[in-house]
C-alpha cells in the first residue's frame, strides 16, 4: 500500500514568517508618522516632491467672495463705474458718467477690499496709470498715489503677479482642479478653507478665477477633501 507522508513545517519557518510580518507593520506605522501620510477619509498628504517647502498647482472656477487683498499686487485691470472718483497724484475723475470705465494699473501696492459687486476700499500706489486710454506717469523714479473715494461697482477685476491670499474660508459652487488637471473636485454650497495662495485671480461675470499655487486645501461636508503641500 502506497503511504501518504504528511510533512509538516518547521516551527522555526513559522516563527520567522510571524515575525517578518510584525516588523512590517510596525515599520509602515512608524513611516506613518514620521512622514504624515494620512489614509483615513479622503486625505491626501505630501502632494509634490518638494517636501514640506513644495506648494500645490491650483486652479479655481467659483463665486465671489470678500476678498481683502494687501501688498504688491502687480498689474490690475479694472472695469465698471459709480458715482465715484477716481485721486491719481493730483488729478481727479469722476466715473459716474459710464459703467464701462477702464482702469489699469502697473505695480499696484497697497489695499483692495471688495464683495461681489463693488470694491469697498482702494488706496495704494502704482507707477502707471491708465483711465479710459489717458495715461498718467509720475516722475522718473517715483510712484503714483491712487485713491478710489466711494464704492466702486465694477463688472471685471483682473490682477495679475502677485495675487497673496493667507487664509480663504466661504462656502461656495464650482471647480477646482489640482496637480495640472489631473484631480477635479465639484462643489456645490461647501465649505472650503485655503492657505497660502499665490498667483493670478479675475472677477467677471459672477465668477471668482484663481490660477496659482497653495500651501493647503480643505473641502468640508460630505466629499471630506484635505490636501497639504
Amino acid at each position: 500500500m502506497n503511504q501518504i507522508m504528511h510533512l509538516k513545517a518547521p516551527k522555526k519557518d513559522f516563527k520567522m514568517v510571524t515575525i517578518t510580518i510584525f516588523l512590517l507593520i510596525m515599520g509602515f506605522l512608524i513611516l506613518t508618522a514620521f512622514y504624515g501620510f494620512n489614509f483615513t477619509g479622503n486625505a491626501i498628504k505630501n502632494w509634490g516632491s518638494g517636501g514640506g517647502n513644495s506648494s500645490i498647482e491650483l486652479k479655481a472656477d467659483l463665486t465671489i467672495p470678500n476678498l481683502e487683498l494687501k501688498g504688491n499686487l502687480g498689474e490690475i485691470k479694472i472695469k465698471g463705474g459709480s458715482n465715484s472718483n477716481l485721486f491719481v497724484g493730483d488729478q481727479k475723475f469722476y466715473l459716474g458718467n459710464s459703467d464701462s470705465n477702464l482702469i489699469i494699473l502697473k505695480k499696484y501696492n497697497g489695499k483692495i477690499f471688495l464683495d461681489s459687486n463693488r470694491i469697498l476700499y482702494f488706496k495704494g500706489k502704482a507707477t502707471e496709470v491708465s483711465v479710459n486710454g489717458i495715461t498718467i506717469t509720475p516722475e522718473m523714479g517715483k510712484t503714483l498715489s491712487v485713491k478710489l473715494d466711494e464704492d466702486f461697482k465694477y463688472s471685471l477685476l483682473e490682477i495679475k503677479g502677485g495675487v497673496s491670499i493667507k487664509e480663504l474660508d466661504y462656502i461656495t459652487s464650482g471647480t477646482i482642479r489640482v496637480n495640472d488637471d489631473k484631480n477635479i473636485f465639484r462643489v456645490e454650497n461647501e465649505e472650503i478653507i485655503m492657505k497660502n495662495f499665490q498667483g493670478d485671480m479675475s472677477i467677471e461675470r459672477g465668477k471668482f478665477k484663481i490660477d496659482g499655487m497653495v500651501k493647503q486645501l480643505e473641502i468640508k461636508g460630505v466629499q471630506g477633501i484635505s490636501i497639504t503641500s
